[in-house]
């Protein structure tokens, strides 16, 4: 692996017993790299709620849009900072059930739509943007919003 990485921060919280990440850094790492996506931030965390008992997504990309007011804060020119990838934690039990439909189609996916961010137009990308994996009872489907 080398020393430079898809994206600029990096965390992981450490989780409980019983849950875990559907896949790791590096299964993450390499679809970003083919699909040529630099992200701002990359964030393993653990689950809002209880993924045994309610809906959760299981991961999403998160375009942060440019239109909103900059009183507050000076925002960066570089649209890498503006695209953000989450993962939260699932049922251990459930982690090699869900990771190879994953892999194979929802993290091509969801960076493919990372990877057309940059290229959309000037109204697109005012707003926030999200591209969504949820999980609920059992089965994964994807869900665009915007904000």
């Amino acid at each position: 692996m080398s020393s430079e990485h898809p994206w600029r921060n990096y965390d992981k919280d450490r989780l409980p017993r019983g849950l875990a990440h559907v896949v790791g850094r590096d299964q993450i790492e390499s679809a970003l790299e083919v699909a040529g996506v630099t992200l701002g931030s990359l964030s393993l965390g653990k689950p809002a709620a209880d993924p045994r008992t309610a809906p959760i997504v299981v991961f999403d990309v998160y375009w942060v849009g440019d239109g909103r007011s900059r009183y507050v804060t000076v925002p960066s020119r570089d649209e890498t900072d503006r695209l953000l990838m989450r993962w939260q934690a699932v049922p251990s039990e459930l982690r090699q059930q869900l990771s190879v439909e994953i892999i194979d189609r929802w993290l091509p996916e969801a960076c493919s739509w990372a990877a057309a961010a940059s290229t959309r137009g000037n109204v697109w990308k005012s707003v926030d943007q999200r591209w969504m994996l949820k999980l609920s009872a059992g089965l994964l489907s994807s869900e665009i919003a915007t904000y």
